[in-house]
């Protein structure tokens, strides 16, 4: 479309240009966030718009799209923005107009682009207000970092795509890929004379910005938002691809116009990247990866479409029988090598990509559908009141470890993986023992049974796969595990839903002495260091900061979680220094081993046993009970939980899977006394929110209940995250909004008399209201200026009508 539209005509040689961008390896590899293939399909259609405006002619087909690109994607859309905004500096420098002709032009641009900005508010200005505290808030800071330009050059060749590994890279590596055919065309567009050398000059530097994009560290993180990307690098880089093929169409135009002397240049760029490639540099600077070889099929296809379009610009002189038969015809072997190569640089991608196993099945999607009507009967199944579920297993597939339970099947839970979670939430997730980002593992990869009463996860998803795949907190299946089988109707045997009567609501009364921040260390007697709590010291101190009416004969608080006492066996080989708390740090050769051994006291025989290693480096492996455990990696850095064995004696051993220089090893070994939870819980519960109901409006969530205060707790604290946007209400009055817990949102209840109350949080996201009111503006502007616009254009600017004037002379 866009081809025509700029054209006029409709030659076969366009569609080399249209596969190339549609096969473009940033569109393949990019597949797994297939999202963001909105905003690749429309990026023509804004730059046709802008060239529409151009022309004085359907004002309504750039800011449909860009209000489109932004409506389906805010962050590549802000890509396509920066390039709209060059795009249209360089058609305007270029024009071959007076200034006061060219304004037009100009004002069309800004005015529909902040009109098309502004109707899709709603949307980008919503997620834009919401960045605060998430990790898209950061201060940037330009680098004056180089990488090698062997880089862009690697962005370019066939086979750029070598491993999946290198998508887990945050730069040094671009794909922008569109075929070699299109790559000889673009490199002859800036030699045509049938453009203006102005024209080309400004659309070259739009390259060349880009091009600095990839090669300059602080230009490469502004362009990707102030961050750069913790997988997939150069996200921009389909602006290159597009580029690419803009300029390869332009050539094949007419070609006929290149200048002779131009058709050097090809041949030149083909000398600058051979030697490279035969000198087998490292084209994209990666540490570890192999050079991307330019395969002889694709050296031979570039040769072949340079000799056949340089055989037809030099053969316009030549006094050729059949002219048009031949050129017709090497057009058409050019288009089918040309479009071949582009086919071979998206198999290459694909064959990688099925190596790996990167592609999901139908059936795992449906899969996915299947387990979603299960989750419905067990929705359906809950009790009154408002209470988090979760799942104790992944959706079906192994890419689904990031899996957003909670968000695909629409209930209540824990367990997601957001770039918009807040940094402090996270960060407080992981203390709790799972892993950051919560959580790249099922939801029992962190989860105690203390931890899910208190969060109030009371209904837990089972997928029944026997002992090793059932949650830590359900092991445990005597008489004290709060976890009881629930009758779901019509739900299928292999799954099974548990009820934990005991979990607490999502609002309760705690103490306020010391509950604005849970303490995670101290200083012990005669130390001058702070001892830091392991994750379970600091689960004891969450439950004993809410109350402390949970103490033992001394009036010290009780703990839930108990340390197994533990005996180490350490080889010679093995050094360590220890601290005043008793923390060891070793030193030891790869294969080295650390024995330890204990054997359960039996208060511990009924209990849910767990096993992490806080803050050990991941320069060890570890096996318990001869089964190994993945807790310090990316993907798997949490509380594990173990079975007991019918002596109670248990096993764990620490090699060091390479030479270690004073790694701290600090092994978590407890067991969970269920007896002194339920006091808590008991307790806690006393002032517990009385059957929570929600209630949805357009910009507003609220939670309503009520509670008995009897006036020993001074403070009401809900478990969902401390937000400037929510409201807190007590007997129908707004109450000051506190941070409790160090993330929680509470209320203070000085002064509150004894007795029943009601209570309700309300979320109001005033972002989204302010961003619906000005795409509500934005629209009603925008509707009336393209239906009017070209009429009001036509009365106020004396161009228009001298151009009419002689329009009409003319006929």
């Amino acid at each position: 479309l866009l081809e025509r539209a700029i054209s006029g005509q409709k030659r076969p040689i366009f569609y080399l240009f249209a596969i190339g961008y549609g096969l473009m390896s940033y569109n393949i590899i990019y597949l797994s966030n297939f999202m963001y293939m909105d905003v690749l399909m429309v990026l023509p259609l804004v730059v046709l718009g802008i060239l529409f405006f151009e022309k004085e002619k359907y004002h309504f087909v750039y800011p449909l799209a860009l209000a489109y690109t932004l409506l389906t994607s805010w962050y590549l859309g802000a890509m396509v923005c920066i390039f709209a905004v060059l795009f249209f500096l360089a058609r305007f420098i270029s024009m071959k107009a007076p200034l006061k002709q060219r304004l037009p032009f100009a004002i069309r641009f800004f005015v529909f682009s902040l009109l098309a900005g502004l109707s899709v508010a709603a949307i980008w200005l919503t997620a834009f207000l919401h960045f605060d505290g998430t990790k898209a808030d950061v201060t940037y800071r330009w680098s004056s970092a180089m990488s090698p330009i062997t880089i862009f050059f690697s962005g370019l060749l066939e086979n750029n795509y070598p491993t999946q590994s290198v998508i887990a890279k945050n730069s040094g590596y671009l794909t922008m890929f569109v075929g070699i055919g299109t790559l000889v065309f673009a490199i002859l567009y800036f030699v045509n004379s049938a453009y203006r050398k102005r024209e080309r000059l400004c659309e070259g530097l739009i390259l060349f910005f880009y091009f600095l994009g990839c090669v300059s560290s602080g230009l490469y993180t502004l362009l990707h938002g102030g961050r750069d990307p913790s997988w997939y690098p150069g996200r921009f880089t389909f602006v290159i691809g597009f580029l690419l093929c803009y300029f390869g169409f332009k050539e094949a135009d007419k070609y006929k116009s290149t200048l002779k002397i131009g058709l050097i240049l090809p041949l030149v760029a083909l000398g600058v990247v051979l030697p490279i490639v035969l000198c087998q540099d490292n084209l994209t600077g990666l540490e570890g990866h192999t050079t991307y070889s330019l395969s002889i099929v694709a050296l031979l296809i570039y040769l072949a479409v340079y000799a056949l379009l340089a055989f037809l610009v030099l053969g316009q002189d030549l006094k050729l029988p059949k002219r048009k038969v031949i050129e017709s015809a090497a057009l058409a072997v050019i288009t089918v090598i040309g479009c071949y190569s582009s086919y071979r640089g998206m198999d290459l991608v694909i064959e990688r990509n099925l190596a790996y196993g990167s592609y999901p099945t139908v059936s795992l999607y449906e899969q996915d559908t299947a387990l979603g009507k299960e989750v419905d009967k067990a929705k359906q199944a809950m009790t009154s009141g408002v209470y988090r579920m979760e799942m104790n297993f992944n959706r079906p597939g192994g890419t689904n470890i990031i899996n957003n339970n909670p968000m695909f099947y629409n209930y209540y839970g824990l367990n997601h993986y957001s770039s918009s979670e807040k940094k402090e939430v996270s960060n407080h997730m992981e203390r709790l023992g799972f892993h950051v980002n919560p959580f790249y593992e099922t939801y029992d990869g962190g989860s105690t049974e203390a931890i899910n009463s208190f969060l109030g996860v009371r209904y837990l998803l089972d997928d029944g796969e026997g002992p090793s795949k059932v949650a830590s907190f359900m092991r445990n299946k005597v008489a004290s595990n709060p976890y009881k089988l629930k009758e779901v109707d019509g739900l299928d045997p292999s799954y099974a839903l548990y009820e934990n009567a005991s979990a607490l609501p999502l609002g309760f009364l705690i103490d306020a002495q010391t509950g604005t921040f849970v303490s995670q260390g101290e200083r012990r007697d005669g130390k001058e260091s702070v001892y830091w709590y392991d994750h379970f010291e600091y689960q004891n101190k969450i439950f004993s900061t809410a109350t402390g009416k949970v103490v033992d004969e001394q009036g010290k608080s009780k703990p839930i979680f108990k340390p197994i006492p533990v005996t180490y066996d350490i080889p010679s080989s093995i050094t360590y220094t220890e601290d005043e708390h008793g923390l060891r740090r070793y030193s030891g050769p790869e294969g080295a081993t650390i024995t330890i051994t204990f054997t359960l006291p039996e208060e511990a025989y009924e209990a849910n046993l767990y096993f992490n290693m806080k803050d050990t480096p991941d320069d060890f492996t570890f096996t318990l009970d001869n089964y190994s455990y993945r807790v310090n990696d990316y993907f798997h850095n949490s509380i594990k939980g173990f079975a007991d064995t019918k002596n109670h004696k248990h096993t764990l051993r620490i090699r060091f899977s390479k030479d270690v220089h004073n790694a701290q090893i600090r092994p978590e070994l407890y067991y969970e006394n269920t007896a002194v939870l339920q006091e808590y819980l008991a307790e806690i519960n006393k002032g517990g929110a009385l059957n929570l109901q929600e209630e949805k409006g357009l910009f507003t969530f609220a939670l309503k209940g009520g509670f008995n205060y009897d006036g020993t707790n001074s403070d009401f604290l809900f478990t969902l995250p401390y937000e400037d946007k929510i409201s807190i209400y007590l007997d129908g009055v707004k109450k000051p909004l506190l941070k409790r817990f160090d993330i929680f949102s509470g209320i203070s209840l000085e002064g509150v008399e004894n007795g029943y109350h009601s209570i309700e949080i309300r979320y109001d996201d005033d972002a989204f209201a302010k961003g619906f009111v000005v795409s509500i503006i934005g629209l009603s502007m925008l509707i009336p200026a393209l239906v009017f616009a070209p009429a009001i254009e036509r009365k106020i600017n004396p161009y228009f009508r001298k151009k009419e004037e002689n329009e009409e002379k003319a006929n």
